[in-house]
């Protein structure tokens, strides 16, 4: 029998597939040799990283994403942990 995959898999699917081409690219973008084939490289992975945002914005309009505010306590503990601060 046959099993085929919901949009939200799908679309979860390719988000995870993006994170992952973005990570490589990074990477690749990291160890070039030259500038010419860096600029390459970082045009590319900036229009992966479109590409991820275009997926991650359709699945929040399907409300499959979950984004949760910060309070201003927990930001603040996070950013005096971060910068030092005790």
């Amino acid at each position: 029998m046959k099993k085929f995959f919901s949009d939200q898999e799908m679309l979860a699917d390719a988000l995870f597939s993006q994170r992952r081409i973005t990570e490589s690219y990074n990477t690749l973008s990291n160890d070039c040799t030259t500038e010419a084939v860096r600029g390459i490289m970082l045009t590319i992975l900036n229009e992966e990283h479109q590409i991820q945002s275009e997926i991650y914005e359709e699945m929040n309009k399907r409300g499959w994403v979950s984004n949760q505010s910060a309070d201003p306590e927990s930001i603040s503990r996070i950013k005096n942990r971060f910068s030092g601060e005790n």
